[in-house]
């Protein structure tokens, strides 16, 4: 007779052997109180990210942890083997390189204990860094008070999410395997329209372990501002989504009718920030990151917005891909 599993924790890996060493024993600490399963989809890595698995599954004693192989696909496809492999009631999702908080799985099945509605799903908060941790150019999906449902679909990751498994199968599709970056948006957005509703724990916390530098975190302006084109392009109903209200304030520098507000922030935006000056920001946010790193940040994020920008209209007109010099 098939184990009645509880919770199928599903996670996409493609050369992640350094943090995979730590992601899976903390969660298999955590698991134990649970019937759960621990799905890592090896995509196409090149270093030791399957030993690794195979070594922490050997040592686990109360959680199933099973390695699923796949040529390098992509997250998307990655994802939707795991889900197909999956048996829990409950599917949790999270990336290979973020450490669980002491509280995280538990958190996560609180809710879905409080919240029974097939619909209804669990999102944690990632930080960018551990206090103390090296610098991190990454954004952070913290968005909502304790158990508040979170507004809308531009807001939710994949990074820390669980949800009912029923819900997910009953979909149409799976991830969009021709995104290879914000499928999880996509995903939302279609999600949304069948009503999922997503409620926030703070405790259900993780931590990305893995730094990204200043100059990669701009370079993935132009990889995201491919796959929003790539997906507008082929998705009639987000072009329609563009000037949704929620998608018009969060994505205000691409949509068609922003806010008056977000109107003047892109006016100084494109004022402020150009090709001459682009190269001192940087200069300015690597010299005071250590000092102030959120003041850096800021305005990185501001140059990840305008270099979003400038790719995304580049990719509309058809332009090919131009080298952009700091």
């Amino acid at each position: 007779m098939e184990k009645n599993i509880q919770l199928s924790l599903v996670i996409p890996a493609h050369n992640s052997e350094s943090t995979l060493g730590k992601v899976l024993p903390a969660l298999i600490e955590q698991t134990n109180r649970y019937s759960s399963e621990i799905i890592v989809v090896n995509d196409g890595s090149q270093d030791e990210t399957a030993p690794t698995v195979l070594k922490c599954a050997k040592r686990s004693r109360t959680t199933e942890v099973l390695l699923v192989n796949q040529d390098s696909q992509g997250q998307p496809a990655a994802l939707n083997h795991g889900i197909r492999r999956a048996r829990g009631k409950i599917l949790l999702f999270m990336d290979s390189d973020i450490i669980p908080g002491r509280q995280f799985v538990q958190k996560h099945m609180e809710l879905h204990e409080r919240f029974k509605a097939e619909r209804a799903g669990c999102q944690g908060p990632v930080l960018i860094a551990a206090p103390g941790g090296p610098l991190n150019w990454r954004s952070s999906t913290g968005v909502a008070r304790a158990a508040e449902c979170i507004s809308d679909w531009t807001r939710i990751r994949f990074s820390n999410i669980s949800l009912k498994r029923n819900f997910l199968m009953n979909q149409p599709s799976l991830f969009a395997v021709h995104l290879r970056l914000l499928h999880d948006i996509e995903m939302a957005s279609r999600l949304w329209e069948k009503g999922f509703q997503v409620y926030y724990s703070p405790e259900a916390r993780g931590y990305h372990v893995h730094p990204r530098s200043l100059d990669d975190f701009l370079k993935r302006a132009e990889e995201e501002a491919r796959a929003m084109n790539a997906w507008i392009q082929a998705e009639p109903h987000a072009a329609r989504m563009l000037s949704q209200e929620h998608f018009r304030t969060r994505f205000y520098y691409i949509s068609p009718r922003p806010p008056f507000h977000c109107r003047l922030k892109s006016f100084v935006r494109r004022l402020l920030m150009n090709r001459r000056t682009e190269g001192l920001l940087i200069r300015l946010c690597k010299r005071i990151s250590g000092v102030n790193f959120p003041v850096a940040y800021r305005i990185s994020s501001q140059m990840f917005i305008n270099r979003f920008t400038q790719a995304y209209k580049r990719f509309q007109q058809g332009f090919p891909e131009r080298q952009t010099h700091p």
